[in-house]
Protein backbone atom coordinates (compact mmCIF):
# COMPACT_ATOMS: atom_id res chain seq x y z
CA UNK A 1 0.00 0.00 0.00
CA UNK A 2 1.32 3.43 -0.67
CA UNK A 3 0.28 6.91 0.98
CA UNK A 4 0.19 10.31 0.11
CA UNK A 5 0.07 13.15 2.09
CA UNK A 6 -2.96 15.81 0.76
CA UNK A 7 -0.30 18.58 1.90
CA UNK A 8 2.00 16.80 -1.24
CA UNK A 9 -1.09 16.64 -3.67
CA UNK A 10 -1.96 20.24 -2.90
CA UNK A 11 1.63 21.35 -3.40
CA UNK A 12 1.60 19.42 -6.65
CA UNK A 13 -1.42 20.88 -7.73
CA UNK A 14 0.05 24.72 -7.25
CA UNK A 15 2.70 23.46 -9.47
CA UNK A 16 0.45 22.25 -12.12
CA UNK A 17 -2.22 24.83 -12.06
CA UNK A 18 0.94 27.54 -12.20
CA UNK A 19 2.52 25.67 -14.92
CA UNK A 20 -0.83 25.90 -16.91
CA UNK A 21 -0.98 29.84 -16.06
CA UNK A 22 3.38 30.11 -17.56
CA UNK A 23 1.81 28.48 -20.87
CA UNK A 24 -1.25 31.30 -20.93
CA UNK A 25 -3.35 28.66 -20.38
CA UNK A 26 -6.50 30.43 -18.34
CA UNK A 27 -9.14 28.72 -19.39
CA UNK A 28 -10.13 25.58 -20.82
CA UNK A 29 -12.43 24.69 -23.80
CA UNK A 30 -14.55 21.11 -23.44
CA UNK A 31 -14.94 19.66 -26.95
CA UNK A 32 -15.57 16.22 -25.78
CA UNK A 33 -17.99 16.21 -23.13
CA UNK A 34 -19.17 12.69 -22.82
CA UNK A 35 -16.33 9.87 -21.19
CA UNK A 36 -16.35 6.48 -20.53
CA UNK A 37 -16.35 5.60 -16.83
CA UNK A 38 -15.41 2.02 -15.60
CA UNK A 39 -17.84 1.76 -12.39
CA UNK A 40 -16.19 2.52 -9.11
CA UNK A 41 -16.93 -1.27 -8.10
CA UNK A 42 -14.59 -2.99 -10.68
CA UNK A 43 -12.20 -0.19 -11.19
CA UNK A 44 -9.99 -0.94 -9.49
CA UNK A 45 -9.92 -5.34 -9.40
CA UNK A 46 -7.32 -6.01 -12.19
CA UNK A 47 -8.28 -9.67 -11.62
CA UNK A 48 -10.83 -9.50 -13.51
CA UNK A 49 -12.11 -7.53 -17.01
CA UNK A 50 -14.48 -5.05 -16.44
CA UNK A 51 -18.28 -5.41 -17.21
CA UNK A 52 -20.46 -2.38 -16.62
CA UNK A 53 -19.01 0.17 -18.32
CA UNK A 54 -20.68 3.57 -17.47
CA UNK A 55 -20.47 7.38 -18.53
CA UNK A 56 -20.24 10.66 -17.27
CA UNK A 57 -20.40 14.43 -18.78
CA UNK A 58 -17.53 16.84 -18.59
CA UNK A 59 -20.29 19.92 -18.54
CA UNK A 60 -22.50 18.12 -15.44
CA UNK A 61 -18.68 17.74 -13.71
CA UNK A 62 -17.85 21.65 -14.45
CA UNK A 63 -21.45 22.40 -12.99
CA UNK A 64 -20.80 20.70 -10.04
CA UNK A 65 -17.84 22.19 -9.01
CA UNK A 66 -19.29 26.00 -10.00
CA UNK A 67 -22.38 25.23 -7.69
CA UNK A 68 -19.00 24.58 -5.32
CA UNK A 69 -17.10 27.00 -5.73
CA UNK A 70 -20.22 29.52 -5.52
CA UNK A 71 -21.16 28.52 -2.19
CA UNK A 72 -24.73 26.81 -3.60
CA UNK A 73 -23.43 23.57 -2.73
CA UNK A 74 -21.35 22.44 0.36
CA UNK A 75 -17.97 20.67 -0.15
CA UNK A 76 -18.58 16.66 -0.31
CA UNK A 77 -16.15 14.25 -0.98
CA UNK A 78 -17.30 13.51 -4.32
CA UNK A 79 -16.74 16.51 -5.80
CA UNK A 80 -13.20 15.47 -6.06
CA UNK A 81 -14.21 12.92 -8.52
CA UNK A 82 -15.64 15.30 -10.71
CA UNK A 83 -12.90 17.39 -10.38
CA UNK A 84 -10.92 14.42 -11.23
CA UNK A 85 -12.24 14.09 -14.33
CA UNK A 86 -11.80 17.58 -15.02
CA UNK A 87 -8.72 17.18 -14.45
CA UNK A 88 -7.56 14.55 -16.17
CA UNK A 89 -9.01 16.19 -19.23
CA UNK A 90 -6.72 18.55 -19.05
CA UNK A 91 -4.23 16.49 -18.68
CA UNK A 92 -5.01 14.60 -22.00
CA UNK A 93 -6.20 17.47 -23.97
CA UNK A 94 -3.71 20.24 -23.30
CA UNK A 95 -0.15 20.47 -25.62
CA UNK A 96 2.38 20.29 -23.39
Amino acid sequence: MTNIKLDDLETASKLLFGHLKEKGVLQISIEDDFYWEILPEEKYKMSEKPQNIGAGQLTDDCENIQKLISGKNDPIIYDLVWMGSLLKYIGEKIPE
